[in-house]
């Protein structure tokens, strides 16, 4: 049996520097898991850790984007919304 539960993460209208703070440490953060988890594995059990750098990168790049964005809204002066879901699954072991 397949269970699904939706939250709300992120909703509301920021100033750009308010939307950078909040996606940029959710960010920073995933990049900084990804590290220590890779790190961890390649050093406990000599794993590749090819699947975390790519996660690694790919996070990167959109905090490039995101940044870029940010950056474009506060030289025109616009506010940001975001409205973050988060759909976790939990799922049967077979």
């Amino acid at each position: 049996m397949k269970t699904q539960n939706e939250f709300r993460l992120i909703h509301g209208n920021f100033s750009p520097e308010e939307a950078r703070e909040v996606l940029l440490s959710l960010i920073d953060r995933k990049i900084e898991y990804h590290n220590l988890r890779a790190f961890s594995n390649h050093i406990r059990f000599n794993d590749r850790i090819d699947n975390s750098q790519s996660r690694i990168a790919a996070l990167q790049e959109m905090k490039a984007s995101v940044s870029e964005l940010f950056d474009s809204a506060a030289r025109s002066g616009q506010r940001i919304a975001i409205d973050s879901q988060v759909t976790i699954t939990l799922l049967d072991e077979k």
